[in-house]
């Protein structure tokens, strides 16, 4: 399952919250941010590649209004919020367990106090493919419209650096093989084999 969500939706999110609040007595600008959706608004004026703080003008032709000079800090990736888990209740104890799974995909796992998310790829997965593997899981996990092209990995890591709605990183590793499991069996008695002359 890819993505489905536009990544401008978090930004759209807490705009709302914001100014719902702020204009909670207003009677004339509350209307304005009720059921605002994304494609009521156009969010232009956004510098590409800034390190950390976003600044945008956001307009709405519908709704008559323009802000300029918001402002917002991207989402930490790293949020099970982000993804669609094969744990969600039961977080892993630690990433080196992300090796042990057998299904690939999205999985928590603990870090001190921290709740993070990790990828596991096929057992199967090489040096030639690992690269394109990890970008498939994350694109199939992550509930998020984002291009490939903004996915950067290493051997250990998958990176967003500079998209203007989230940034950050996760480790993966490569799974394990599924065990065969052979089920409870009864063989009787052991005997002797009759000795080969």
């Amino acid at each position: 399952m890819a993505g489905t969500i536009p990544l401008e939706q978090l930004f759209l999110n807490k705009f709302v919250e914001v100014n719902l609040a702020r204009y909670e007595n207003d009677a004339e600008m509350l209307p304005l941010f009720q059921n605002l959706t994304l494609s009521e608004i156009t969010i232009s004026d956004l510098v590409p590649g800034v390190p950390e703080q976003q600044t945008a003008t956001v307009t709405s032709v519908s709704r008559n209004f323009r802000g300029v000079t918001q402002q917002w800090l991207p989402a930490f990736l790293n949020s099970p919020n982000a993804f669609v888990l094969k744990n969600k209740d039961t977080p892993l104890a630690n990433a080196a367990a992300l090796a042990d799974q057998t299904t690939p995909g999205a999985y928590v796992y603990t870090d001190g106090a921290d709740t993070k998310v990790g990828l596991v790829l096929s057992a199967s997965s090489t040096s030639g493919t690992q690269q394109e593997d990890v970008k498939a899981v994350f694109q199939d996990a992550y509930r998020y419209i984002i291009s490939s092209d903004e996915l950067t990995t290493d051997t250990t890591t998958i990176t967003v650096a500079m998209n203007a709605y989230t940034r950050g990183s996760l480790v993966y590793a490569i799974g394990s093989e599924p065990v065969k499991v052979i089920p409870p069996t009864d063989y009787g008695r052991l005997e002797y084999p009759e000795p080969a002359e």
